[in-house]
């Protein structure tokens, strides 16, 4: 049963993961959502076949700069992509979404204090995390 469970939460994940690049595609090239889905879910099923053989499969001798695809997947999304998500939306909502702080329910004191984290502190931050993460050997 556990793994019955497993799977449909998989499932529902990848089905979840799938919809903003299928909306896209939809939108940008006015495609239908079975034409859409079926290319957005094999072009990502083609991209995951190296990254899943570097792991324990023929591919795990292939290294680029001491790394399995794999793993250049995975520094890339957790140090990187990560980081600078996060960067991009404390500065979209301390400087460009002026209500933020009206929608969050906050005046006075606590809406500039948290002003002032969105705008200042969040970000340095986060800069500190991505530095320390291109510049330090992650584990």
């Amino acid at each position: 049963m556990f793994f019955i469970l497993l799977a449909i939460a998989a499932l529902t994940s990848a089905v979840s993961i799938l919809e903003v690049p299928v909306a896209f595609a939809m939108t940008q090239w006015k495609w239908s959502r079975r034409k859409a889905a079926s290319i957005v879910a094999s072009v990502c099923f083609v991209l995951g076949i190296p990254a899943a053989l570097s792991v324990t499969g023929s591919l795990s001798g292939f290294l680029i700069f001491g790394k399995t695809v794999f793993d250049w997947f995975d520094f890339s999304t957790a140090y990187l992509l990560m980081p600078i998500g996060g960067l991009v939306v404390t500065l979209f909502t301390g400087y460009a979404w002026k209500r933020a702080g009206e929608e969050a329910g906050l005046a006075g004191f606590w809406y500039r204090a948290w002003m002032v984290a969105l705008r200042y502190v969040a970000p340095l931050l986060i800069l500190v995390v991505l530095l320390y993460s291109l510049f330090v050997k992650p584990v």
